[in-house]
Order: C-alpha cells, then sequence, then structure tokens
C-alpha cells in the first residue's frame, strides 16, 4: 500500500530534480547550494515526520532568501539572478504544508525554471529536460486532482501504477497529434516578445553584389538589426564584419570582377575567433563575418576566395544562422596577383584628369604605404566631413564630392581613395560589410544593425606581398560611437529574450520541417541508422540523468533509507531476520518465500556443490536459526546481549 501524498510527493521531488538538472548550467553555485540546503530541510520534514514552520516563518525566509539572492544581482546576470530565485521559492514551497493548489504553483515553478534555463543557455538537453517536464506534469495533474478530493487515499501497487500509466497514456495519446502539428504548422518569422515595433517586410540585410554611390544611405538611415553574433568582446578596432569585395568601377558604382580568378586563397595572422551569427529576415546573398573570414558553416554557403561567402540558395529570405571562423587582421596574403593585377587598376577611360594631378602631386616617389597614407590624409577633416544629408547625386557624383561639396558618406570616402590609389598605381578594392555594433554582455553577443553598413578600402602592399586595410572615413562616426544610445540596461534584456526565443522557436522554418521529414523517411527504411545518427546524443543524454545524485531527488532516497533504519532498529528481531537472509543470499542460497527458516537450512545442509563450506555455513545458519527461534516464536524481545550473540553468528557466516 502506498500512500497518495506520499506518490504526489515523490512526483514532485522527481519534477524538482528535472528543474534542478536543467537549471545547473545557468545558476550560479551558491543559488544551487542554497537550494540544496532548503531541499534537504524540506525533504527531512516531509521523510521523519518533523514539525512545520508556520507560513509566516516560510515568508520570512522567502523574503532572505530572495534578499540574499538579489545581493548577487549583475547588469550581466539578470536571467540567471531570476532563475536562481524561482528555484529558491520552489525549495520554500516544499516545506509549507501542501494543499493541491500548493502543489500546483510549485509545478508552475518548475516550468518556470526550465524556460528559464533554455533563455539563458540554449543547449540540446533542454529539449529532454522539457519532455521529461511535459510527462511528470501530466502524471502531477492527475494525482493532484485526486488529492484534492481525498488527500489521504491508501493505493495498491496496482492502483497507483494504473494512475502512472494513465496520465503517461494520456500523453502519448496526444504526442502523434503535436507532432503532426509541429511539421505541418506553418512559421512565421515574426519574433514573439518583439512588441516595440510593428510587423514590417524583411528588408535586403546589407550589400548583394554592388554599391551605388548613394545607396549605403538608405541603409544606413535604418535602425533595424542586421543580425547578432555570438562572439566574445573584442576591441572596437577589431569590428570590421566582412561581405563582399568590389573590384570593378565604372564611375557610378563599384561591382564583383567577372574574372575568377580575380580572388583566391589567402593566409592571415591573427587572432582566431568563433561566430555564432543569427540574420534577421531579408534577401541573403552575402554570409557576413569578422575580417577576416577563412570558414563559414552553414547551410547553401559557397567561398568565392578571399574571404568571400555567398548564399546559393536565392530564396532564403528568412532567419539565417550560421558559424564563422575568422582570424582578426587588417591584412591578408593572397596568390596570383600578377594575373589580376589590372583588374585593380582599372578605371573609365580618361577618368577625371583633374583627379589624377591631384593624386600624383600627393603621392608621388612614395611607396604604396607611403601612397596610401597620403591618401587617407588628403581626405581627412576638416577638408572632407561625413554626412548623410545632400550626398552628391549629379552626372559625376565622385568628381562633385571632392572637389565641391566634399560631404559624402563611407562609400564616397573610400570610393575617393580607391580611385586616387589605382590612379597612383596601387591596386585597390572596396569592401562591402558592417563596422562596429552593439556588445550585449548579458547574453554575450554583438547587435550589429543596419546604421552599421559600411564600406572601407584594402589596398596592396608590393613590400609585404598582402591586402591591407584602409578606412578613410572620419573615425568619430566609423566606430560605435553612435550605438552607444540605442540600448540601455532593459533594452539590453529584452533583445536577449528576444534572441533567444528566435533561436529556440523561430529557426526551425518549412525548408527544416522537411529536412525532418526525409530524416524519418530514411531512419524507416534503415532502422540501423538510428542508432548511427543519434546514439552518441541518447547516450550523452543517459549519461546526464546518472547525474542525479547531485540532484534533489538523491536526497530524498537517503532520508527514505535513514526512515526505514531507524524503522528497522526498533524491531532488533525483523532488523536481524534480514540481515541473516541477505548474509544468505550472498552466499549463494536464497529463501523460499513459501519455505520455513528450518526448511531453508536443510537445504543449505543437503548442497552438495559448494562442499565442505556448505557443510560448515549449514551448521552456523542452523545454530543462528535455533537461536533465533526462542524468541521469535516465544514473541519475546531479543536483549542486547543475544543480539550480541546472534550477530556473533552472523559474522562468523560471512567469513566462511
Amino acid at each position: 500500500m502506498v500512500r497518495l501524498n506520499t506518490l504526489l510527493f515523490s512526483n514532485t521531488a522527481a519534477c524538482i530534480s528535472v528543474a534542478l538538472l536543467a537549471c545547473a548550467g545557468a545558476v550560479a553555485l551558491p543559488h544551487i547550494a542554497l537550494f540544496m540546503v532548503l531541499c534537504l530541510i524540506a525533504f527531512a520534514i516531509e521523510t521523519f515526520g518533523l514539525k512545520r514552520p508556520s507560513r509566516i516563518a516560510v515568508n520570512i525566509l522567502s523574503v532572505c532568501a530572495l534578499l540574499a539572492i538579489v545581493r548577487t544581482l549583475r547588469y550581466n546576470n539578470v536571467i540567471e539572478t531570476f532563475t536562481g530565485a524561482v528555484l529558491v521559492l520552489i525549495a520554500v514551497k516544499m516545506m509549507e504544508e501542501k494543499r493541491g493548489k500548493d502543489y500546483a504553483q510549485i509545478l508552475g515553478l518548475v516550468v518556470l525554471a526550465v524556460l528559464s534555463a533554455a533563455i539563458v543557455s540554449y543547449v540540446e538537453s533542454v529539449v529532454y529536460y522539457s519532455l521529461l517536464i511535459s510527462i511528470l506534469a501530466g502524471v502531477e495533474f492527475v494525482l493532484i486532482s485526486w488529492f484534492v478530493k481525498q488527500p489521504g487515499a491508501l493505493l495498491t501497487a496496482r492502483q497507483a501504477l494504473r494512475i502512472v500509466g494513465g496520465a503517461v497514456l494520456i500523453w502519448v495519446s496526444m504526442l502523434p497529434i503535436c507532432l503532426i502539428l509541429f511539421f505541418i504548422a506553418p512559421r512565421t518569422n515574426a519574433v514573439m516578445t518583439q512588441f516595440q515595433q510593428p510587423a514590417r517586410a524583411p528588408v535586403s540585410s546589407g550589400f548583394s553584389d554592388q554599391v551605388t554611390l548613394g545607396s549605403v544611405r538608405e541603409i544606413q538611415l535604418s535602425e533595424e538589426i542586421a543580425f547578432r553574433a555570438e562572439a566574445p568582446l573584442l576591441p572596437p578596432g577589431s569590428l570590421y564584419w566582412r561581405g563582399m569585395t568590389l573590384e570593378a568601377f565604372n564611375g557610378f558604382a563599384w561591382l564583383p570582377a567577372r574574372r575568377s580568378y580575380s580572388r583566391g586563397p589567402f593566409t592571415a595572422e591573427g587572432q582566431t575567433v568563433v561566430q555564432k551569427i543569427l540574420m534577421e529576415p531579408g534577401y541573403h546573398r552575402v554570409f557576413f563575418a569578422l575580417d577576416k573570414p577563412v570558414q563559414i558553416e552553414g547551410r547553401n554557403a559557397v567561398s568565392l576566395g578571399d574571404g568571400n561567402f555567398v548564399n546559393t540558395d536565392a530564396r532564403t529570405s528568412g532567419r539565417l544562422e550560421y558559424t564563422a571562423h575568422s582570424r582578426i587582421s587588417s591584412s591578408m596574403k593572397t596568390f596570383n596577383l600578377d594575373r589580376s593585377r589590372n583588374i585593380y587598376l582599372s578605371l573609365p577611360e580618361n577618368y577625371m584628369p583633374e583627379l589624377r594631378a591631384v593624386t600624383d602631386g600627393i603621392t608621388y616617389g612614395r611607396s604604396d604605404r607611403e601612397k596610401a597614407e597620403a591618401v587617407m590624409a588628403y581626405l581627412r577633416p576638416p577638408d572632407f566631413e561625413y554626412t548623410l544629408n545632400e550626398l552628391p547625386t549629379s552626372s559625376n557624383p565622385l568628381g562633385e564630392f571632392i572637389f565641391s561639396s566634399r560631404k559624402g558618406n563611407c562609400e564616397y570616402f573610400a570610393s575617393a581613395m580607391a580611385v586616387m590609389l589605382r590612379q597612383a598605381g596601387v591596386p585597390s578594392r572596396l569592401v562591402a560589410g558592417y563596422q562596429g555594433g552593439e556588445y550585449n554582455s548579458a547574453s554575450g553577443y554583438y547587435i550589429v544593425s543596419q546604421s552599421d553598413a559600411h564600406v572601407w578600402v584594402e589596398a596592396w602592399n608590393s613590400e609585404t606581398e598582402a591586402w591591407e586595410r584602409h578606412d578613410p572615413t572620419p573615425s568619430a562616426v566609423a566606430g560605435s560611437d553612435q550605438a552607444e544610445a540605442k540600448y540601455n540596461f532593459l533594452s539590453f534584456y529584452i533583445d536577449a529574450l528576444n534572441y533567444r526565443v528566435s533561436k529556440i522557436f523561430l529557426e526551425y522554418d518549412s525548408e527544416s520541417q522537411w529536412e525532418m521529414l526525409g530524416s524519418l523517411r530514411r531512419v524507416l527504411r534503415n532502422s540501423g541508422s538510428l542508432a548511427n545518427v543519434n546514439g552518441g546524443k541518447l547516450f550523452a543524454f543517459l549519461g546526464k540523468l546518472a547525474a542525479l545524485p547531485a540532484a534533489a531527488i538523491a536526497m530524498f532516497f537517503i532520508f527514505t533509507a535513514a526512515k526505514k533504519i531507524i524503522k528497522r532498529r526498533k524491531n532488533r528481531e525483523i532488523a536481524l531476520l534480514h540481515d541473516f537472509l541477505r548474509v544468505m543470499k550472498r552466499k549463494g542460497y536464497e529463501k523460499n518465500p513459501c519455505a520455513g527458516l528450518e526448511e531453508f537450512v536443510d537445504f543449505i545442509q543437503n548442497d552438495r556443490g559448494n562442499m565442505p563450506e556448505s557443510a560448515e555455513t549449514a551448521a552456523l545458519a542452523r545454530s543462528f536459526v535455533l537461536r533465533f527461534e526462542e524468541f521469535y516464536f516465544r514473541d519475546i524481545s531479543i536483549d542486547p546481549d543475544s543480539e550480541t550473540e546472534l550477530r556473533s553468528i552472523l559474522k562468523r557466516i560471512r567469513a566462511v
């Protein structure tokens, strides 16, 4: 027989254990320790029947515990601290006298803890924990419903199994419907928590395959987020997000060269940084990464050389997630430049002879690097001014920028420098991408906005035989200074929530649904592939479940065992009998439940497989049984001296 409240308490303990495992990597160790101590007290109260604290005392304890947790609150751990506070509230709630609504409240807190853990640090194991919680929650609701009506009910083992099995059966019966809805339901690119802005159509994120003078302004005026990149905090001068190199200039726009050998493999020295990038909805033709990207791991990513990666699927318009590996460097060494040198020196015929005269005057007799520095100095303020307003739009916009208005944005500064370097005989090209970004320390990623769109120059240095990055745009606006006012304390955490929700729920689109269906079809055709594909993940998950002794459920079993030991000590006869049967079982003799003690000894005596050990064991066992029956069948309590004598016989049996 088992009490309903015991069964309900055990299932609640299992729910709490799963929540603890889900939150273990997201909550600080002191919070985990506080949770464990409070659970220890709660399990002791439940197991040993100790007096429960009053609700006033519990409320005071809750306030003190929460104040202790709030003291650890910092700018970058708000969600983690909240998760720890939820765990502590669960433990405190377990110490109260529990009615049906109390168990329901505890279950709600458990679900909230698991969801908070998923937001803080999403890993695949959270899916398994959520699955376990959904099963246990179904059992919990059934038990609570019965507990409300008959809190002191006694259940047979069969009844308990029927209750648990019925709840699991309900869950299993709903699972096919949920899976069908999961696969056939259409997906949306709208983020549930993005309540600050109305829904809008996807925009072109960054640059596609050309930069027209004045076109970047339309992107820079937008405050929409282009992408988020999980990466360590880097110096502002390293935040150049490379997109596409542009080699051909027609007087109005920069385009990629048509000849494939203009780009190729390269080498770069510098720190290797891995970025996990999630691009916002848009028509993604270019993969962006920190300069210089050496590898992109993503769907339909193809390298064009010189750190250019493009998306071969022009239909992609949703969120795009990929991993980039970059060498943080301002230079790169490439090969076979001689074959493509003319591409990086070409200009329209008789293009701006007046500018060539200026270029010759400031670069004559200098090295490649000195020429680049001279052109940079020529384009600096106050002679030239950065602006997004009233950009040159004449038939010769670059000439108007240099000789007339002297006001423009990044593509005017970069175009002027690249053209002047080509006139000076220095191979050069433009690079379109982003520069800067705001670091969200709450979750460890960069927020790069459309307003961070940028164009810079790469010039060839014949002495080092490498492309070197030069940024002629005035540094006061080319960095992340203008992004400082975009996000405040609360905005960072709202954006972190948006980001986590996007990664967990919204990156699974219709393409992924069809891929999953295809995988299921392949598995059904070849069932052995299931173990090969998912075996490692399955065993890793089982290994995590094997760590349950570190969770609160381990303490529950410890106290249960301690309670049984105490009860057995109250009845020396039963304790001795159990010890005797356990010792004999270890010796290879297990008593039949229908046999008496003397029949059991006769069986040992007649055993011939272990002579002469069996004879000695049988003799000692008979002496124990005869002495034990003097008390047991006469209903006399065993005195301490007799108990010592019987335990001495047990010790001798173990020694055989």
